[in-house]
């Protein structure tokens, strides 16, 4: 759980920096003047996602595991929405492996809590 925390923060961090990046990450080409406003709204949702992820687990492993399927659908949307604008593509695999990570996350955690 600590381990995806800390790439979270480091991928928010990353796309802080360098949006472009993050576009290239989420499978959309960077084409108006607002898209670095989104791409850093989505590093942080990373930077927060990833702080709680590292934190979590120090407060209760069962409330880090409940978290967990909620933030599940962070790359479920990311992937309906990669989905519904693009259709079958390679810009989906860093989101479905996203949500397959997240869950075996949160299913390995139900048994630790």
């Amino acid at each position: 759980m600590r381990a995806l925390g800390l790439a979270l923060l480091g991928l928010g961090i990353l796309i802080l920096i360098e949006p472009s990046i993050g576009a290239l990450l989420f499978g959309a080409p960077m084409t108006g003047i607002a898209d670095p406003l989104f791409l850093r709204a989505l590093a942080a949702r990373d930077l927060a996602t990833g702080s709680w992820l590292l934190a979590a687990p120090s407060i209760s492993m069962p409330a880090a595991t409940v978290s967990l399927f909620a933030i599940a659908l962070i790359p479920f949307a990311d992937v309906l929405l990669v989905l519904s604008e693009w259709g079958w593509t390679l810009a989906l695999l860093p989101h479905a492996a996203s949500l397959v990570a997240v869950m075996m996350l949160a299913l390995w955690g139900r048994h630790l809590a």
